[in-house]
């Protein structure tokens, strides 16, 4: 579910997902808010900030021997990841239009919690319209 809201030189997100993740390792259900902010530097490029907050909901834990069950714990392959367990990140970005239909975006993220599975992430995106 995601809410957006533009006025003249900004704009601000709202998004609440229900991301499913399946690896080797079990499979883990979250719940994801997003509030982000946009503002129009100069056209055509844009500044954004905002953050992101999820707790994982439930795991699903692979057995050695075949099959799954329901864990508190978290998968295998992770730490500080079990049920009701929060993570928070600080996100920031930039992106420039180009042309009608295409636009390109740098952004960093940074964990503000102790749990976390990273010290900083990046992203590089480009998107199309139709």
């Amino acid at each position: 579910v995601a809410y957006a809201r533009s006025y003249e030189a900004w704009s601000w997100q709202a998004m609440v997902l229900a991301p499913i993740e399946h690896r080797r390792a079990g499979t883990a259900f979250e719940a994801t808010a997003a509030l982000l902010f946009d503002y129009r530097l100069l056209d055509p490029w844009t500044v954004s900030a905002g953050s992101v907050v999820d707790v994982r909901l439930a795991s699903l834990c692979a057995l050695p021997r075949g099959g799954s069950e329901w864990c508190a714990e978290g998968r295998s392959t992770e730490r500080f990841r079990g049920n009701g367990s929060t993570r928070a990140y600080l996100t920031a970005g930039s992106g420039v239009v180009l042309g009608e239909s295409w636009t390109a975006s740098l952004s960093v993220q940074v964990p503000v919690t102790a749990r976390r599975d990273f010290d900083v992430a990046g992203g590089v995106g480009v998107e199309a319209r139709f």
